[in-house]
């Protein structure tokens, strides 16, 4: 396995190099001359970069100093986080720099359609893909190289189970021909000592395991009995073999007293953990499993008690506009790409993914905030916690995108009721 990939971004006179690094799991972003000459560096295009550097007046020797503090940054040892939802790769000016050079940053793909478990609040209505279809391994190897000229950097590959593909294997050295940062999202109940053997061969750059608190919740949940003892077993096998793992954390009344148990058990295994608030509705439109969530009490209690972690210790509100479309897009099983997984305005096949990317260029696909009707109509709009048209669909009873779904409402107004206590 490789200490890290790399995708170089440039256009005009400016040019950003974005590095992953296999060792502490953190992404790296140069910029300007220094990403350059890096690159051509990497690639080994060295009549190439001593032109350069000739250009910049820059000798071998100063240049050659860049090389220990960049490997410092891909070495050094990064500390486990505790956060809330989901996690930024980049910081907003750099996402918006490289999408004003015309460049696609990630993607997400769903592989099958097929799962092992049916877990009480997926949003996938598993048992309507009656045919269990999914996006052939042709079709997947067209499309990374697709991706790889719109110069897509992280990928993020899930399902249903993407352990249940027999080709998975196969997808991963496609992805390592094109130095794709892969993130692999799966429940962890197939993994094996050999599949991990496997997956650190690869560019995996991290295993995202779902998690549903201790043994009691996690069958509730899941409907699998040795689940809880699944996801220790396949944390123990990844970290023994250097892999990088995190658990996401799907709150709901079932687990929301596990919470405390969970942040102890996953400091001592030194795993990062990520929490969500919000469940997403069924995508066929069923709202059932939204009876999983939470109280307004239950909110209450719960970030006044972990503010720190869900938010940040900062309880002076903001919202967060959606950028779905925006820096990702997403394809499901049957190959039709979206803004993102949950937002069902379909954008087209991928054998168009380019075609679709010039579009989404040019194009607003996501509402702006300003267009939400009840968005600032009350006091608590300030405390607003996420902005989301996808949820708005699925959650409103007229499936209006410009409607402000209840779940985020009902975090708002908890976080008000806490700054008025």
């Amino acid at each position: 396995m490789k200490e890290f990939t790399y995708r170089y971004y440039e256009y005009k006179n400016n040019s950003i190099l974005a590095v992953y690094s296999f060792i502490n799991g953190r992404f790296v972003f140069i910029d300007g001359d220094s990403a350059k000459a890096l690159y051509l560096y990497f690639e080994k295009k060295h009549d190439k970069l001593n032109c350069f550097l000739s250009e910049i007046n820059v000798s071998s020797e100063d240049f050659l100093e860049l090389l220990p503090q960049f490997d410092y940054q891909i070495k050094e040892k990064s500390d486990v986080s505790l956060s809330i939802g989901t996690e930024q790769m980049m910081n907003e000016s750099i996402n918006d720099e490289i999408l004003s050079y015309g460049y696609l940053y990630a993607f997400h793909i769903d592989i099958t359609s097929k799962c092992n478990l049916r877990c009480k609040h997926c949003y996938h209505p598993f048992d309507e893909y009656k045919d269990h279809s999914q996006i052939s391994l042709d079709d997947i190897k067209a499309l990374l190289h697709n991706l790889y000229e719109l110069r897509v950097f992280r990928l993020t590959i899930s399902g249903g189970e993407p352990f249940l593909r027999t080709d998975l294997e196969e997808i991963l050295k496609e992805c390592d021909k094109y130095g794709f940062v892969v993130e692999l999202y799966t429940n962890g109940t197939l993994l094996t000592e050999e599949k991990v053997k496997m997956l650190k061969n690869h560019n995996v750059a991290l295993l995202s395991f779902s998690c549903y608190g201790k043994e009691k919740a996690s069958f509730d949940i899941s409907g699998y009995q040795n689940f809880y003892n699944s996801l220790l077993d396949s944390t123990n096998l990844c970290k023994k073999s250097g892999l990088l793992v995190e658990w996401k954390y799907i709150i709901m009344k079932s687990n929301m007293n596990d919470i405390s148990d969970t942040i102890s058990l996953c400091e001592r295994l030194n795993v990062p953990i990520k929490f969500e608030m919000s469940l997403i509705p069924k995508l066929n439109k069923s709202k059932e499993n939204l009876s999983l969530s939470m109280s307004m009490n239950d909110y209450i209690l719960l970030i006044e008690k972990y503010k720190d972690i869900f938010l940040y210790n900062n309880l002076s509100g903001g919202h967060t506009a959606c950028n779905a479309g925006k820096y990702s897009l997403y394809c499901n099983f049957e190959g039709n790409i979206y803004p993102c997984v949950s937002y069902k305005k379909c954008l087209g096949r991928f054998t168009n993914i380019r075609e679709i990317w010039n579009n989404v260029k040019s194009e607003q696909i996501v509402p702006n905030t300003n267009q939400y009707k009840s968005f600032g109509k009350y006091s608590y709009c300030k405390y607003c916690y996420q902005i989301c048209p996808a949820l708005s669909e699925l959650e409103n009873t007229d499936n209006n995108v410009l409607d402000c779904y209840n779940s985020s409402c009902f975090i708002a107004q908890a976080i008000e009721k806490i700054n008025m206590h």
